[in-house]
């Protein structure tokens, strides 16, 4: 029996990580012949569709910055009309983005309601206090929901200790890719240049000076080395007339994700010592593409890079550590080509979006079935 599943989340087209997850997951139920509908706030029309999904927008009163926006009022009204009228199976908040999610404890006396939050879990002041205040609203909004979906084991056991007297069903489900579109190269040689990438936020908590920083010393000891950054962010501009003449450095700003596959397809190498992240779906694209991955060892980062098999895991601010890491991997060939084959073979095992949606509808089902509804 077809499933109606309401979204509440960010989506198309913004850009980001919870946009993404949420569109391959609806996606591949629409294909499934079930009714998915899209509840959102950003600056596009009021309704639109989306590669069959319809998507209804409230336009926002203002926005904070680019993750929160504070909607009207009236079209909060407007928006429960709507979730009403569409008498959903599973409403799916996937936190946190916008007003519309401080209506969860209405909407769980009424509908199973399944929740994503994607806390960055970090490290420095930023990572810490964003921790802080995400569990804070989580403790208010979400006690009674019916599922509570974690895209990484590290943050499923952070949560629990965090006392969130939560109720329902708890299940991990990762962050995904297209494992057929992010593809290795046919042969990857391991040849001068090097050309080490990064896919991001160009915002403070990307960390991109330490990027920087262990790039200088990379090339003092490889001699031939290229650096691209693919982003677009608040701080883009002054890292460009910061970084932007350092040799080998390119600031691409944002790229389409066809250009950024072939960036990927072309690199060697994919740098990523974030100092707060749910779980990375730009380091899962890098994997899949055959990329061996240095990244932080914080968050759900070490649920995708196993360190010593395909790729190292580091102190985020160890710039010396990144460098001698990447200087280890770019320089034996034999390891080089073991990880890139580990990354790949990883990737598609565990992080295609197919799978993903799999057991997304299993645990909606779980959770349907308890209640007697399917």
């Amino acid at each position: 029996m077809p499933l109606r599943v309401a979204y509440i989340s960010k989506f198309p087209p913004q850009v980001g990580g919870i946009e993404r997850h949420v569109y391959e997951i609806a996606c591949r139920l629409v294909k499934g012949n079930n009714d998915v509908r899209v509840f959102t706030c950003n600056d596009a029309g009021e309704t639109y569709t989306i590669d069959g999904i319809q998507v209804l927008n409230y336009r926002p009163l203002a926005r904070i910055d680019t993750y929160y926006w504070i909607a009207r009022p009236w079209l909060i009204r407007s928006f429960l009309k709507d979730i009403e009228c569409f008498n959903p199976d599973i409403v799916h908040f996937h936190l946190f983005s916008n007003t519309l999610e401080l209506l969860m404890p209405k909407l769980c006396k009424k509908y199973h309601v399944a929740v994503t939050p994607h806390i960055s879990i970090g490290a420095g002041f930023y990572g810490l206090t964003v921790c802080q205040i995400s569990v804070a609203i989580l403790k208010k909004i979400a006690g009674n929901a019916s599922l509570l979906i974690c895209v990484s084991d590290m943050l499923c056991k952070w949560l629990k200790k965090c006392n969130l007297n939560f109720r329902g069903t708890i299940r991990v489900i990762p962050n995904g890719v297209d494992t057929g579109k992010y593809t290795p190269p046919r042969e990857r040689t391991l040849e001068k240049p090097y050309r080490i990438s990064f896919v991001g936020r160009i915002a403070s908590e990307k960390n991109i000076p330490t990027i920087i920083k262990a790039f200088e010393k990379i090339r003092e000891k490889l001699g031939e080395v290229e650096l691209i950054i693919m982003g677009k962010g608040p701080l883009l501009k002054k890292y460009l007339k910061k970084y932007g003449n350092i040799r080998g450095v390119q600031f691409k700003g944002y790229v389409p994700e066809k250009e950024k596959i072939s960036i990927l397809r072309l690199s060697h190498l994919f740098i990523f010592p974030s100092l707060a992240e749910a779980q990375g779906i730009s380091l899962i694209e890098a994997a899949s593409c055959g990329l061996p991955c240095i990244a932080s060892k914080i968050g759900g980062m070490p649920s995708i890079v196993k360190h010593g098999f395909n790729g190292f895991l580091v102190d985020p601010f160890d710039a010396d550590k990144i460098a001698n890491y990447a200087v280890k991997i770019l320089s034996n060939e034999y390891l080089y080509h073991k990880m890139s084959i580990n990354a790949r073979k990883f990737a598609v095992e565990n992080f295609d979006w197919d799978k993903v949606a799999e057991k997304t509808i299993k645990a909606y089902m779980e959770i349907l079935d308890e209640k007697g509804v399917h």
